[in-house]
């Protein structure tokens, strides 16, 4: 018995070795890339890490040409302004959505609305089609208003693509909050606004930072609307301006396209790090232990 649970025990960790190499192997041919020349890109494989030179040092210089979009034979396209592009559509984009979301899960969960589950399906209802129905009338429709390649409509659009999913996170969320705070709240003559900013909110910043930490992601990592509702190189955001930083006019060598990607990643990172603490909190649509 004992034999058979250390052979179990050795193939889950084997195949657990496994997985982790085929997840980190893509990852760390980035890596090696990104800090190599394109001449030593050309001459070696991509795992290969390359101690021709100082590693640090070319990385620094692929993403420095990534962002600037000068490198050596012309210039080509500049990653630093789709940089603030995504920063500026992920943070407003999740956070309008979150309020968006937070005010309507409150009004569909806690106060007397008629017909309020319909009004909860049908808003999560945008959740439940294939965003590749959206693409056709959401481009019409942007023309006609001449929101069409601009900031204020990829914003309006990221905020209200966000909200269905929020509203059923926060929905669950505010069901979980025990009725007698509310009860006691409102026979000490509180509205249903000031129970929801001084009560409920408090309550409610794990789910608020888990939510915008998956929804900024989500934002930054969109191509397809990007693509579809934008044009213009300093409208579109940084996944749109990565898979164009190879073009035919001014190709750009593949080191600092892997360079660029990095840095493009960053922001994701540095988000993940920073909401850790909520992270896992907000998963648990729960208030126990609070």
């Amino acid at each position: 018995m004992i034999k058979n649970k250390k052979i179990s025990r050795f193939i889950i960790t084997v195949m657990l070795l496994i997985f982790v190499i085929a997840w980190i192997f893509p990852i760390w041919n980035v890596v090696a890339t990104s800090s190599k020349t394109i001449d030593q890109y050309l001459k070696q494989k991509p795992w290969v890490l390359s101690l021709e030179s100082n590693v640090f040092k070319q990385f620094f210089l692929n993403a420095r040409d990534g962002l600037t979009g000068k490198v050596k034979g012309g210039t080509g396209v500049a990653v630093f302004p789709a940089l603030i592009n995504s920063l500026i559509y992920g943070i407003l984009g999740a956070i309008i959505a979150i309020i968006c979301a937070a005010l309507a899960a409150y009004s569909l969960s806690r106060l007397r609305v008629r017909s309020r589950f319909f009004l909860f399906m049908l808003i999560f209802s945008g959740t439940i089609f294939p965003f590749q129905i959206y693409l056709i009338p959401l481009f019409k429709m942007y023309q006609v208003l001449h929101i069409y390649d601009t900031r204020l409509g990829l914003i309006l659009f990221y905020s209200a693509i966000c909200i269905p999913f929020s509203m059923l996170v926060l929905r669950n969320w505010f069901n979980g909050i025990p009725q007698e705070i509310i009860e006691a709240a409102q026979i000490d003559g509180c509205g249903s606004m000031h129970i929801f900013l001084k009560m409920i909110v408090p309550l409610s910043w794990a789910p608020f930072a888990t939510l915008f930490l998956l929804q900024f992601t989500w934002i930054w990592n969109d191509l397809l609307f990007g693509l579809t509702l934008s044009v213009s190189r300093n409208i579109r955001p940084i996944m749109t301006v990565l898979a164009d930083l190879q073009n035919l006019r001014a190709p750009i060598p593949f080191p600092v396209v892997m360079a660029s990607t990095l840095v493009g990643s960053l922001p994701t990172i540095i988000l993940v790090i920073a909401f850790q603490r909520y992270f896992f909190k907000g998963l648990t649509i729960s208030i126990a232990g609070e």
